[in-house]
Formats: structure tokens, C-alpha cells, sequence
């Protein structure tokens, strides 16, 4: 079977913060097991405009993936520039450009005959594959299936940013139809998927999983300790709070929740580690309310790199990760991974994603964050429990299980 690979996202891989985005990781890890299959022919779609970033990515990772992209059409270019150029001529009371009509007229006739020419390439595939973006106007009209990823609603739910152009979910919400198909990461954003567009069909919605790639042992003990020292914490003596700093991540109740856990249980020496990106610390603490004297207990790493969230996972006395929504939940998977207790919500995914593995609470009961943090404290060996369940239940999600059901589904289909 021979695969369109949408590539778009890899062009984002100069980031330094891209290898930690869950997208991204996913579309990296499918695209090696499917090239890993010897059933399977893999091309990368990519943007024309990305297109050198997307080979440079490809090239870097020792992927040797052959590569199409469109062209951009030439009327759509055009009307940009002549709308702006013409608001800019009306706006000193002058007519439009003489001739405009006629210029777009023959312009859409040579989009016409170069979306021709694209669909005719793109025929060679049997399938379109998109870890998240949506496909090309020429793919599209070629009528080859069409499977995407939906990985959450996060902004349609918690309406917590506005999903505008540019955002990937926005061109793939506008675009949902009978017609296509859809891997949900979740049997909870499959729900959400299907009740905010209705337009998909339900037996084109399928969840699979995402996988989970063990890191293996990157960092001694000595070494992860030593990190864990210079980040000014002690050894199993803090609760570990990972993600960036926005509403729906609930860290403002976490950190409330630790303080009044450390001072209930008498431990001046514990602390709250916050990992991920808070643009103005002082400011979050002011508008959570924190006292001044409280603040000595919570520290902010911001963005660390692979090797130290192995680290803080290991050196942690538990991840707190009660977040009000989440497609998936990677952060308690590798929590796990690395012998770290996990409390989490009982809430969206996450109880499908832990099982038995993890302490699950509603994610708005503050009571019940300190509860959870005084059980693991004052019961050890419900702590080491959770620890083996959790080496355990990591088990369950591979890649190539993943890529192998996705595969099937899509010749199944054929």
C-alpha cells in the first residue's frame, strides 16, 4: 500500500521545544514504524513553502523518504496582493487596478490546469495519511481516503483560546465530511470529536491509543540526582508538576493543594517543582492568591531539556498531574516509566490512559489533591504498588501496535 505522509509539522524541528510536543512526537514515531513495514511505501506531503525544512528534517533523521509537495497557485498569490493593493488605492478615493478582472480570469484558468496536473500525481497513492493537519484542495479532489489524527478539542472544550487560521485544528474542523476518516487518541476525544461535528461519520471515528517509547536508562542515578540538586530540591522530597502554565493544566489548584499538604504534614524541607513554560511566575502566583511566605515552596525550572524530565521523574515523590482536560495524557505514562506515583483526574482521559496504575481525583477538589498526596506519604506501600502497576501498564502502549491497527484499518477500508 503506498502511503501520503503529511510532513508539514516536521518543518517545525528546529524548535527546541518541538521534540517535547506531543503532536509532534506522535507523527515522528508513526512515521518510523510505518517506513518500518515492508508492506508499506511512505511519501512525505509537504507545503511548498516547507518543503526545504521538511527534507532537511527527513535528512537529519536518516530517513530516506521521498518527498512532493504543490506548488502555490498563482491566483490565490494574486489576490492577496491586489486586495491589499486596491483597500490601499481605495483608501485615498482611487478607482482598482484597470484590468483586474481579466488578470484574475486568466489566472484561475492556469490554477485550473496546475491543480489538474497535482491531482494526476497524487493518484499514484492509495492513501492520505495527516497526523494532524488537513489535506490539500488537489488531494481532496481526487477522492483517495483521507485519515487524520484528532488528538483533542482542547480549545473547542475548555474554550481556553480562540481556534483561528494557522492553528491546525481549525482547517481540519472546517474541512470534517462523511467521507473521511478518523484516528481518535482517546475514547474521550472521540466523544467530544463526534458531539462538536456531527458531519463525521461514527464508524469512520476509531480510537487507537498512542504508543509509548521507553528512553532507557539516557542518565546514570548519580547523574539524575545531581541535576535534582542544582534545581535546589531534595530527593523524593517534592511534587512534581509538569506542563506549561495554562488554565485547562489546573496548576494553580496543584500548587495550592502541595503548600497545604507540606505544612499538614509537617515537612519544611518538601517542595512543588513546576517543569514547563510560565512566561511571568510572580504574576501567576499573585493571581493564584500564594502568600509570600508560601513562595519559598514552589519552584520554577521552565523549560528543561529530555534528559532532566527523566530526572525530575525520577527524583520526584510523585507527578501531580490533574489537569481539567487532556487527549491523552503522555506525562502520567512517563512518570511511570521512570518509577514515579502518579495522581491524576478522574476526569477526560486520563483514567483510560492509567487504569488501575495511578490515584485518579476530581481535578477542582482541592481537598482531595491533599488527601492523595497525605495517602502516598503516610502508606509506602501503597506508593511501591503504584510504582509496579505502573512499570506495568506502560507496557500496553507500543508504537508498532499502534501503526500496525492503523495500517489494518486503512486496508480493511480499502
Amino acid at each position: 500500500m503506498k502511503v501520503l505522509f503529511s510532513g508539514d509539522i516536521f518543518s517545525n524541528f528546529g524548535s527546541r521545544t518541538t521534540f517535547r510536543s506531543g503532536i509532534f512526537f506522535v507523527a515522528y514515531a508513526l512515521l518510523k514504524e510505518f517506513c518500518a513495514m515492508d508492506d508499506i511505501t511512505v511519501t512525505i506531503y509537504s507545503s511548498y513553502s516547507k518543503k526545504n525544512k521538511v527534507e532537511q528534517f527527513l535528512s537529519n533523521s536518516r530517513l530516506n523518504i521521498k518527498t512532493i509537495s504543490v506548488r502555490p497557485l498563482p491566483n490565490r498569490q494574486l489576490q492577496k496582493w491586489l486586495n491589499a493593493y486596491n483597500e490601499k488605492r481605495d483608501s485615498k478615493g482611487l478607482k482598482p487596478v484597470k484590468g483586474t478582472r481579466r488578470l484574475r480570469e486568466a489566472n484561475e484558468s492556469l490554477d485550473q490546469r496546475l491543480a489538474r496536473w497535482d491531482m494526476r500525481r497524487f493518484r499514484d497513492y492509495d492513501v492520505f495519511f495527516s497526523p494532524c493537519e488537513a489535506a490539500p484542495p488537489a488531494v481532496e479532489e481526487t477522492g483517495m481516503p483521507i485519515y487524520t489524527i484528532i488528538h483533542d478539542l482542547i480549545p473547542i472544550v475548555t474554550g481556553e483560546f480562540a481556534v483561528r487560521k494557522g492553528y491546525w485544528l481549525y482547517d481540519v474542523l472546517k474541512q470534517v465530511s462523511p467521507e473521511k476518516y478518523y484516528f481518535c487518541i482517546s475514547e474521550c476525544t472521540r466523544r467530544d470529536f463526534l458531539q462538536y461535528c456531527p458531519k463525521a461519520k461514527p464508524e469512520h471515528v476509531r480510537v487507537f491509543y498512542n504508543g509509548f517509547e521507553p528512553k532507557g536508562d539516557t542518565i546514570t542515578e548519580t547523574e539524575a540526582a545531581e541535576i535534582i540538586r542544582k534545581a535546589g530540591l531534595a530527593w523524593k522530597r517534592y511534587i512534581l508538576i509538569l506542563g506549561n502554565v495554562v488554565p485547562h493544566k489546573n496548576v494553580a489548584r496543584q500548587m495550592k493543594a502541595g503548600i497545604q499538604f507540606i505544612k499538614e504534614s509537617g515537612m519544611p524541607d518538601f517542595r512543588i517543582a513546576i517543569v514547563g513554560s510560565c512566561k511571568h511566575p510572580e504574576e501567576f502566583l499573585d493571581g493564584a492568591g500564594i502568600p509570600d511566605d508560601d513562595r519559598r515552596l514552589i519552584t520554577f525550572s521552565g523549560y528543561v531539556p529530555d534528559e532532566h524530565i527523566q530526572a525530575y521523574y525520577r527524583g520526584a515523590f510523585c507527578l501531580s498531574f490533574t489537569s481539567l482536560y487532556e487527549g491523552f495524557g503522555l506525562p502520567a505514562l512517563e512518570a511511570m516509566e521512570e518509577g514515579c506515583p502518579v495522581v491524576t483526574s478522574n476526569t477526560s482521559s486520563l483514567p483510560e490512559v492509567v487504569g488501575d496504575a495511578a490515584i485518579c481525583i476530581p481535578p477542582e477538589d482541592t481537598d482531595a489533591h491533599v488527601e492523595a498526596y497525605m495517602n502516598l506519604y503516610r502508606n509506602p506501600e501503597l506508593r511501591e504498588d503504584l510504582i509496579v502497576r505502573g512499570r506495568e501498564r506502560v507496557k500496553m502502549f507500543r508504537w508498532e501496535h499502534t501503526a500496525q491497527q492503523m495500517i489494518d484499518g486503512m486496508k480493511n477500508d480499502r
